[in-house]
């Protein structure tokens, strides 16, 4: 109400199908629920309403208008007109055409309170039609509509007594818009979590009591908020006080369960099925239960819980079963066949020490349980591996601030992981245990608005002797860890193969994106690998080039691309749809 025209929006509250008028309070808390179109936006809980978006109970609200106390009201209407029974054929044409005509009569009653009514022509478009080609065809069409009614428009100014010469008043500027704009702030309190997490949150916002913030310090520290997507809403508030500002962020904790389902197809392993099922528990110490299921030429099962005390700081235990079935390749070529089971319980800690950056450290259970082994090349086929088991202490740290996860514009990611191996928790076959140290680094740097290139390097060293086989260090794939947790992508070697004991590899890609979700990457690699580290540069050279045409589809990314590889001698095409798992 004390905005300089009074500003009125409607939510619906699905408790008990009651309008919700806002006229005070937050804005931006009243213009969320009012847009939380069902599906498409989280509700916004209040007090014991939840609410979506006003037009499932009046989507041409000229009654609020009127109460508000406007004496002439000029409506425009954007909605679709009812479909006919040929158009009628999905769920969601169903759904809304239900939630249209239960608008029907309360929509007529208040078109009939309009003084100029304009219908804007939105054939062909929806609520969520925002290419530029369709937000200048219906800036175009409201034109139109507006111009249909102009005589109207005149009607009414006419009515009124505007003169044919008045010039509307500006309004503003307004300061509080302004992102330079500083206030002393002297309390910052947190509603809606417990109070230990203040610590947590204060240095997540990087904000200080009794000092001077901008606003845009302000919006940053509840962009970190939302982002963390452990709220369903995040805002906040302003006091003024004699003394100075009390900040308040108002937020409210997620407490869901969730089923995810993930699908991919590629032309190694057909197709695969990933299903997640996560509750969030409300126990005395927020947790969280997470089973997931792989399907597919590999398959897994995998549960996970979680214990947060505190903010994004987490205490793991989990077990995972799975079988592979994974061809091993030797320059190229297919050598062998193995099929082997494998378990992991693990129990871990980690925390965000700043915005992204994130450690980890733990201990883990491993067993390797072999069963077959088909050989292909005869003079390999003396090759014995025993079922195994490892006893591992690991610590990792990721820093990563792309902006997508995949095909970022800009960016970067850093990795570390060091593990530990034993068989007894101290020794390794009765000496020295062995280890595994992997990093790697890649940074997005933007050359223009559409082309980027995209420089890498990372490695992986095992440090001690007695390696045993299924630790051996592998390159193949476009993403790490595509068959085995140590494989490393190398541009031209589509399946696996296994390297020696310390392998480096250099990358760089150049990425061309075409219109709004279309790229073209071109890849070249180098690498290194030898059996000591300090010798890398005696080792075996690895070349590697690929060209290939992606697509960020609603399905997850669509990749095609053909390579080669010194390493094969031989082009390879590898075709991928879907997230990777």
């Amino acid at each position: 109400n004390k905005l300089p025209i009074p500003f009125a929006c409607v939510a619906a509250d699905i408790v008990n199908g009651k309008q919700i008028i806002f006229r005070n309070g937050i804005l931006s808390t009243a213009m969320r629920a009012s847009m939380a179109i069902p599906g498409a936006f989280t509700p916004v809980r209040q007090d014991s309403m939840v609410l979506v978006d006003g037009g499932i109970v009046n989507n041409y609200p000229a009654d609020v208008a009127k109460a508000m106390g406007a004496d002439i009201i000029i409506g425009i209407d954007v909605q679709n007109a009812l479909k006919p029974a040929d158009k009628l054929n999905s769920v969601p044409d169903i759904l809304g055409q239900i939630v249209d005509i239960t608008c029907q009569a309360n929509h007529e009653k208040n078109v009939n309170l309009t003084d100029t009514y304009i219908r804007v022509n939105v054939d062909g478009y929806s609520s969520a039609s925002f290419t530029p080609a369709a937000i200048d065809t219906l800036m175009r069409r409201g034109e139109e509509a507006a111009r249909a009614q102009w005589k109207s428009l005149l009607a009414l100014k006419k009515e009124i007594g505007i003169p044919d010469d008045y010039t509307p008043k500006q309004h503003g500027p307004y300061s509080s818009l302004s992102n330079v704009r500083t206030i002393y702030v002297t309390d910052i309190s947190f509603t809606g979590v417990e109070a230990d997490d203040k610590k947590w949150l204060m240095k997540k916002c990087n904000l200080k009591e009794n000092s001077n913030i901008s606003t845009q310090q302000i919006e940053q520290a509840l962009f970190q908020l939302r982002g963390s997507q452990s709220y369903s809403s995040a805002s906040y508030t302003l006091t003024d006080t004699p003394e100075g500002y009390q900040l308040n962020f108002l937020l409210q904790e997620k407490y869901e369960r969730r089923i995810n389902l993930g699908i991919r197809f590629d032309s190694e392993e057909i197709a695969s099925l990933l299903l997640n099922a996560t509750a969030d528990l409300k126990t005395h110490i927020p947790s969280r239960l997470s089973l997931t299921g792989r399907l597919g030429k590999r398959y897994a099962a995998r549960i996970d819980y979680t214990l947060e005390p505190i903010q994004q700081r987490n205490f793991n235990f989990s077990y995972m079963f799975q079988y592979n079935d994974i061809n091993i390749y030797e320059e190229g070529n297919r050598a062998y066949n193995t099929t082997y089971k494998y378990h992991l319980a693990e129990f871990g800690f980690s925390d965000v020490w700043y915005k992204n950056f994130r450690f980890g450290l733990g201990l883990r259970f491993e067993y390797y349980k072999y069963k077959d082994f088909l050989f292909k090349k005869p003079e390999i086929s003396d090759l014995k591996v025993e079922s195994e088991h490892f006893l591992n202490y690991f610590a990792q740290v990721q820093y990563n601030t792309y902006d997508k996860g995949y095909f970022p514009a800009k960016g970067s990611d850093f990795k570390a992981a060091y593990s530990l191996y034993t068989d007894n928790m101290a020794q390794y076959n009765d000496h020295a245990p062995f280890s595994a140290l992997s990093a790697s680094w890649a940074s997005v740097i933007p050359i223009t608005r559409r082309f980027a290139v995209i420089p890498s390097i990372y490695g992986r060293i095992l440090i001690g002797r007695d390696f045993p086989y299924p630790l051996q260090n592998a390159i193949g794939g476009d993403v790490p860890g595509f068959y085995i947790p140590q494989q490393l992508p190398f541009a031209g070697v589509t399946n696996l193969e296994l390297m020696d004991n310390t392998i480096m590899i250099t990358s760089v890609k150049f990425r061309q994106r075409m219109g709004a979700i279309h790229y073209l990457t071109l890849t070249g690699n180098y690498g290194l690998t030898y059996s000591n580290f300090f010798d890398i540069l005696k080792g075996k050279q690895l070349f590697g080039i690929s060209a290939g045409y992606g697509m960020d589809s609603i399905f997850g990314p669509l990749e095609i691309s053909l390579g080669y590889s010194n390493q094969t001698d031989k082009g390879s095409c590898f075709v991928n749809l879907g997230y990777y798992f």
